[in-house]
């Protein structure tokens, strides 16, 4: 525990130090001029909608901070020196996810609360939240594992955003559900969906039982990013 604070508060230092807040920021604003047009209009499905541009947003911003954050790791040098430590890698992605999810996630919560005036569930679309950036923020690992540059680093962020975001443009452009029920955060919308408007239990038992799994596999193979990352860095 002592490692994982140390590791979170580290993370967030280095946010602000590198300006790369800054992005977050930037993308919070745009959001939320969005979503008070958005509010404006009344129309069929407002709920869904609404989830699906949360969606978005949610899976660009920890893909792109988790890619750069390792960048500079690598440039710094900062991985060569965890390869020579005893620090177990998944103390190191837990803290990096928390940190950079719970960031994300806490601006669009707050997006959320001021521009829906609608029924609200904050409890639902807090975990809907936190599984959705998760899901982008060890997916991050993975597309930076195999480049070592930021140009290199542009073309895998984007091929992973636009496939974190597929059952969100689905739902944009009314393709039926279950053509995404095998996604990773098709789970994480169903529960963000949830927290607008009332889902039935079997779906809410999807979402739960499929977040998990998500997860859970999202976290082996950014382990097994991170491990590969660290082999190289050591090998020099």
């Amino acid at each position: 525990m002592t490692h994982f604070i140390a590791l979170t508060w580290t993370d967030l230092r280095v946010l602000y130090r590198t300006g790369y807040v800054w992005a977050t920021v930037a993308m919070f604003v745009i959001v939320l001029v969005f979503a008070l047009q958005v509010r404006r209009l009344e129309f069929a499905g407002f709920a869904d909608v609404v989830t699906a541009i949360i969606l978005l947003d949610v899976v660009a911003l920890p893909v792109l901070l988790v890619g750069l954050m390792v960048l500079l790791e690598r440039g710094e040098g900062a991985l060569l020196g965890l390869a020579a430590t005893p620090l177990s890698p998944w103390t190191y992605l837990a803290a990096r996810v928390t940190t950079v999810s719970v960031i994300c996630s806490a601006e669009m919560l707050f997006i959320a609360l001021l521009a829906y005036d609608g029924a609200l569930r904050p409890d639902l679309l807090v975990v809907g939240l936190l599984s959705v950036a998760s899901v982008a923020s060890l997916t991050g690992f993975c597309a930076v594992a195999p480049v070592t540059g930021l140009y290199a680093f542009i073309l895998p962020m984007m091929a992973c955003v636009l496939f974190l975001g597929a059952p969100a443009y689905a739902v944009l452009a009314g393709w039926s559900p279950l053509w995404f029920a095998w996604h990773p955060t098709a789970p994480g919308l169903t529960l963000l969906e949830s927290a607008f408007t009332t889902v039935p239990r079997v779906r809410l038992a999807y979402a739960a039982v499929g977040a998990v799994l998500w997860l859970a596999l999202g976290g082996w193979l950014a382990a097994l990013a991170l491990r590969g990352m660290r082999a190289r860095a050591a090998g020099g």
